[in-house]
């Protein structure tokens, strides 16, 4: 089974985590699927924001270490840095690698998020619409990755 690692510095209540978590919906039963992230997850928190029903065996989860976890929630400055070194110290071990935040290093090709238009709703809803509590813009990417996996 191929594996997929979706990134996030840290999952809270964002738009941002609707991608995310839908994404490993739609993969999970078609790859193995992990969550890298900056900090802990808090799945039923996330499960209720976002209309999903995923529970802890559906993914893995990848945390940076404690302090790149402190220091990306402290100061955001090092963020970039700290999460892209994690990431590429990772992200060998995966077929695919996707961003669900934005541009990310993972030191190898990899699918990114590139636009983030949240701060324009007419735009974010031209680009990425919200269809049943789901991010249909980054599920046609999940799905596109589906096809390029054998």
């Amino acid at each position: 089974m191929q594996t997929v690692l979706i990134a996030h510095p840290c999952l809270a209540s964002g738009g941002s985590a609707f991608r995310v978590l839908w994404g490993v919906e739609a993969l999970r039963g078609y790859c193995e699927v992990s969550i890298a992230s900056g900090c802990p997850i808090d799945l039923a928190r996330l499960n209720g924001h976002c209309g999903t029903n995923l529970e802890p065996n559906h993914f893995d989860v990848l945390l940076s270490s404690q302090w790149r976890r402190w220091a990306i929630g402290h100061t955001d400055a090092l963020r970039g840095a700290l999460f892209a070194r994690f990431l590429r110290s990772v992200a060998a071990r995966f077929d695919v690698c996707l961003s669900g935040y934005n541009m990310m290093d993972f030191g190898r090709p990899a699918i990114q998020f590139v636009t983030d238009v949240s701060f324009d709703d007419t735009l974010r809803r031209q680009y990425y619409p919200i269809v049943g509590g789901r991010d249909v813009g980054f599920i046609a990417v999940v799905c596109r990755v589906m096809a390029i996996l054998p």
